[in-house]
């Protein structure tokens, strides 16, 4: 088990989706480690990932009847 992407929630072990850190340069997109140094140059793009900050699982994955309730009761679903 990949102890570094699992924790413990309430009785229950749920996977954590990690962040990633992209740099767009020409066209093609290179994913960057968490902590670097890296020049920029103009033009290019960084994109920051992070992982949900609410909730537990992968949302594809999740009941239509949840869904259904979360909406119902205001909450954002994506």
């Amino acid at each position: 088990m990949d102890q570094e992407n699992m924790r413990l929630v309430g009785c229950l072990v749920a996977k954590i989706e990690k962040g990633k850190n992209i740099l767009k340069r020409k066209g093609k997109s290179v994913e960057l480690p968490s902590k670097t140094t890296y020049q920029l140059l103009k033009n290019d793009i960084i994109r920051i990932e992070t992982p949900s900050g609410s909730g537990d699982g992968n949302v594809n994955e999740r009941s239509e009847n949840l869904i259904r309730k979360d909406r119902e009761e205001g909450r954002v679903i994506t």
